[in-house]
């Protein structure tokens, strides 16, 4: 008989609760609570658990990006400042601060909002960075334009997800959002190839989302896409992470990336032996 592997039983399992959940815990959720925190507490849920999914098929591929502690040194911090940067930057702060704007949540809302923004995050960086792009990238990082390549396939990748919003949003904040999404994505990608560490994605990315839903979730007013200024400060601010992050990815060496799996397989060609 196969050995089955803890890994698969523990996915199976996950993939069972998420339909338990999704099924039957989120209508008892919903019902006991007023409508924004049931569906807050469900998506923490359901996310967290969708992301513990990903994050047991990263470890079975043995990806090593998963220690926290691990090159959390000053220079893998300078190298996430700007991602963050632009992370904090999609709070509307003109808005707040001239009064077109306001946030009328309650301290456990804005926590509970944070909760569920790190589990998005969480869910997203485990499925498009820890695990599809490093599976892109494991047969095709040969050099740097191979990496770039598979950077741009998932960054994309998870930029199109969010086409689905046309069905609550408009097209021009949808596309809006593809390319912020396309950014944040690169971004992340950069720097956990440089970090080695998941999780710096997911507090920069779970801080994005955060910063950019505290005002439509709990508050009222002219969010950064209604407020002109703001639109300019971030646009320049975009742009100068980006070049930032392009400078430093020109700097990267192919081979670096073999600490991330742990041998050159996959970036240096076998010999053959022929007799």
């Amino acid at each position: 008989m196969k050995k089955i592997r803890f890994g698969e039983v523990a996915i199976l399992t996950i993939m069972l609760l998420l339909l338990i959940e999704e099924l039957w815990l989120s209508k008892i959720i919903k019902s006991g609570m007023d409508a924004k925190t049931g569906e807050l507490v469900n998506m923490i849920i359901s996310r967290v658990l969708g992301g513990l999914a990903f994050l047991i098929l990263t470890i079975s591929c043995k990806y090593r990006v998963m220690s926290p502690f691990k090159n959390t040194s000053g220079k893998a911090w300078l190298i996430a400042l700007p991602a963050l940067i632009v992370a904090l930057n999609n709070l509307p702060f003109l808005s707040l601060l001239s009064g077109e704007a306001s946030v009328h949540g309650a301290w456990w809302q804005l926590s509970l909002l944070l909760a569920q923004c790190m589990a998005v995050a969480f869910f997203e960086e485990m499925t498009f960075r820890s695990f599809v792009m490093l599976a892109v990238m494991e047969k095709r990082r040969a050099s740097v334009k191979d990496i770039f390549v598979s950077i741009v396939i998932t960054s994309g990748i998870f930029g199109l997800v969010h086409l689905v919003n046309l069905f609550t949003s408009s097209p021009v904040a949808v596309i809006l959002q593809i390319l912020y999404s396309f950014l944040i994505g690169a971004m992340c990608s950069v720097v956990l190839l440089y970090t080695r560490n998941i999780w710096i994605c997911v507090l920069i990315h779970g801080l994005f989302n955060f910063m950019g839903d505290i005002v439509p979730s709990f508050g009222k007013g002219k969010i950064i896409w209604d407020h002109i200024p703001t639109i300019i400060i971030t646009t320049i601010i975009g742009v100068l992470a980006a070049v930032f992050y392009v400078a430093v990815f020109l700097k990267f060496k192919a081979e670096d990336t073999d600490h991330i799996y742990g041998s050159d397989k996959g970036r240096v060609k076998e010999n053959t032996v022929t007799e």
